[in-house]
């Protein structure tokens, strides 16, 4: 009579025949050096047998040997053996998602079979793991095989000729080894977490070199949860199955405009929308550099329609012509790979002030004739001047996170569609030199009102911020001015620019962030 564990083989075995069998005979022709792994999508199982997936979800680590028990087992010619291939299960369905932000003790789901979409935050190098290792004992020479973990090194605790506890040495020609790789994922920038929370994931044998830093992937793991010496306890992923995010930064963070490669207006709305959610997760989270950059940057680079996972955003970009000395965070490249912007990224609350020069020299040194610096909440948009005999750069605007909707003429020059085809960098630079003089000349984006009229509403602006400023320690808060000015005639948008050109003539200051004070 056969045992559980024989059926559920036999069942796989029957599964493989109804529906993998070309995918098998592929497996077999091209193992092990182009394909190690049968990837097998969970709609089949399901279909087949609802029972194996079931299994499989709750009891992993059994199931996946049985499952690749099956394919070793499976009828193919005399001269081939699929000894050491894998069985990956993808494609699993929402329910099992799970947020890496928010794992507890209690949860039912440790030592399950997960999903969970991640930003994948770092990796390490690629290295070669024991799985197997062999000791031959120094005294007596007897060879000893010991399963290896994640753990480090596992000595015999004596040997199996002379009985004596060592000395051992590990024969590396007779250890079996894995590619092994260590990444660290967290949540997806647009997720909008109240927490910072990362885990770390363990990638092995042809899935080890297939993820990069910043990737945004969806991983399909076993939740594994280990006490430390401490007594807590430590969560983390062994990694089943990878597979890319089709949708991209800007749909997540845009709602329903979308950018293209066409010509495309660019719309203010989207930007006030980016504004509020990158605001709550200010406003919420604590972000150093890297977080900054993950949950604010890159997805305001998406949003002028750069493709932030092609090689046309290039992190942490350095030039081999320069030694490798200048490191840009960013640097986005034209259609023919050069450097047509560089974006140096700040932590949250960091000046600028102080590191416009780094930025600056990033521009000559890479060739690129526009620059951005930003801490995520200030955006400071820079410009090579054609205009100079000498390399020099000149400052387009310098804003808060609030008032980007109000620089549509700026954000387009860094729009991606703007850096292709036709338009080459001179045409960019031609652009940049008709923003500059309307800088200089003091004109306002957009602004169609005459002068009497603006500056009469520039008065009841000043009026309304100076009456609301006594009641708020910190200043008036931007959004109750506004509030008050729709209340009085005003539409959003005129009451915006209002307050960015009271600004810009020195009548108002901000205390804090998204509060005024008149000068």
């Amino acid at each position: 009579m056969k045992t559980e564990g024989e059926k559920l083989v036999d069942r796989f075995t029957q599964f493989y025949r109804n529906y993998y069998e070309d995918e098998i005979d592929t497996l077999a022709e091209e193992y092990p050096n182009q394909r190690r792994s049968l990837y097998v999508d969970y709609n089949d199982l399901f279909t087949f047998d609802r029972d194996l997936t079931e299994h499989w979800i709750t009891k992993p680590d059994r199931m996946q040997e049985y499952a690749e028990e099956a394919l070793r087992l499976y009828d193919l010619p005399a001269d081939v053996s699929l000894g050491q291939a894998h069985v990956r299960l993808y494609n699993l369905p929402s329910e099992e998602d799970l947020d890496v932000t928010d794992i507890r003790a209690w949860d039912d789901v440790v030592g399950s079979l997960i999903r969970t979409d991640v930003y994948v935050q770092s990796v390490s190098e690629v290295e070669a793991r024991a799985t197997e290792a062999a000791f031959e004992c120094q005294r007596c020479g007897t060879m000893t095989y010991i399963p290896q973990s994640d753990n480090g090194l596992t000595e015999p605790s004596k040997c199996q000729g002379c009985e004596r506890e060592g000395p051992f040495e590990v024969i590396t020609n007779q250890t079996e080894y894995v590619d092994s790789q260590t990444i660290t994922v967290g949540p997806l920038p647009e997720s909008n977490t109240a927490s910072d929370g990362e885990l770390t994931a363990y990638l092995e044998d042809d899935l080890a070199g297939e993820v990069a830093q910043g990737d945004r992937v969806r991983l399909v793991s076993v939740l594994v949860g280990d006490t430390n010496l401490s007594g807590t306890l430590d969560f983390h992923l062994d990694v089943l199955s990878v597979e890319d995010l089709e949708r991209s930064v800007e749909e997540f963070w845009s709602g329903e405009f979308q950018f293209g490669r066409t010509t495309h207006e660019l719309d203010q709305q989207v930007f006030e929308d980016f504004a509020s959610r990158a605001k709550a997760v200010l406003e919420t989270q604590t972000l150093d550099e890297t977080a900054t950059r993950t949950k604010i940057i890159t997805p305001f680079i998406g949003l002028l329609g750069w493709r932030v996972m092609h090689p046309e955003v290039a992190v942490e970009y350095t030039s081999d012509a320069l030694g490798g000395k200048d490191r840009a965070d960013y640097v986005l490249r034209d259609d023919e790979s050069n450097p047509a912007i560089v974006v140096e990224a700040k932590q949250e609350g960091t000046p600028l002030s102080s590191h416009e020069g780094q930025l600056k020299r990033y521009m000559r040194n890479f060739g690129a004739v526009l620059g951005l610096l930003t801490n995520g909440e200030s955006f400071r948009f820079i410009a090579s001047d054609p205009r100079s005999d000498i390399p020099e750069e000149v400052e387009l605007v310098s804003c808060s996170l609030d008032e980007l909707e109000y620089h549509l003429d700026t954000l387009k020059l860094f729009y991606q569609e703007t850096h292709v085809g036709e338009n080459s960098d001179e045409s960019v630079v031609d652009v940049a030199i008709q923003q500059i003089e309307q800088e200089q000349k003091g004109e306002f984006d957009e602004s169609e009102v005459d002068t009497e009229t603006w500056e009469n509403e520039e008065d009841l602006v000043k009026e309304v911020i100076s009456q609301t400023e006594e009641s708020y320690d910190e200043g008036a808060p931007v959004e109750v001015v506004i509030e008050k000015l729709v209340e009085r005639g005003f539409v959003k948008k005129e009451a915006k620019q209002g307050i960015e050109s009271l600004r810009k003539q020195g009548e108002l200051y901000e205390p804090v962030q998204g509060h005024l004070r008149t000068t």
